[in-house]
């Protein structure tokens, strides 16, 4: 991914390039509750789009710390 998109996906959940794994666990629960549909009153579209967004910014910081710990740990000893 591009580092824009890096940076677009950390400003979802307001963490900077800093942020830990733990962090983004953090940050994703709080929005995840604010923005939940069921939960929210600003409108059941708007949290729903809202909802998505911080979900999806989550599962691609996930994926890019998992390549990260790939990387470092280097290959898998079955």
């Amino acid at each position: 991914s591009s580092a824009a998109s890096d940076v677009y996906k950390r400003q979802i959940l307001h963490l900077d390039k800093t942020a830990t794994w733990n962090d983004v666990k953090e940050q994703y629960r709080k929005f995840a509750h604010m923005y939940h549909p069921d939960k929210t009153c600003i409108g059941k579209k708007q949290s729903e789009e809202k909802f998505i967004l911080v979900t999806m910014a989550k599962d691609a910081l996930e994926e890019e710390f998992r390549l990260k710990n790939k990387k470092h740990s280097g290959p898998e000893v079955m």
